[in-house]
């Protein structure tokens, strides 16, 4: 799974104006850190949709939860990582969280939340 995410990085292409409007390219700490945060939730769910650059000089992680839910993890090169569960319904952000030291606990719990509401809803 690790060589997956490793070449789905190695293959992410950069564009070339963002260069010149100042914008990083990922370095290694922000992929080092998708690389491990990938793997931590892919206990919990799967591989990602997609992972591609930011413009917040690092990397983006997407995860479609259902049909009404994204899930987007952001790692940046200063080593911070966000996350954000966004509701394709509401159109509205229903969950956010700086992640520390790779704790997902809080995320695990608001994702489960949207699973149990989901199931229940397709009864």
């Amino acid at each position: 799974m690790k060589k997956i995410i490793i070449k789905e990085i190695n293959n992410i292409s950069f564009p070339d104006h963002w260069l010149e409007e100042g914008i990083e390219k990922p370095n290694k700490l922000s992929e080092n850190n998708t690389i491990k945060v990938c793997c931590i939730l892919y206990k919990y769910f799967r591989l990602p949709d997609y992972i591609t650059v930011t413009k917040e000089n690092g990397l983006f992680i997407k995860y479609s939860l259902y049909d009404s839910y994204i899930v987007i993890v952001e790692c940046y090169n200063d080593g911070e990582i966000g996350l954000v569960i966004n509701d394709n319904i509401t159109k509205k952000i229903v969950y956010n969280e700086d992640i520390l030291d790779f704790n997902f606990s809080n995320f695990i719990t608001k994702i489960q939340e949207i699973i149990n509401k989901e199931e229940y809803k397709n009864e």
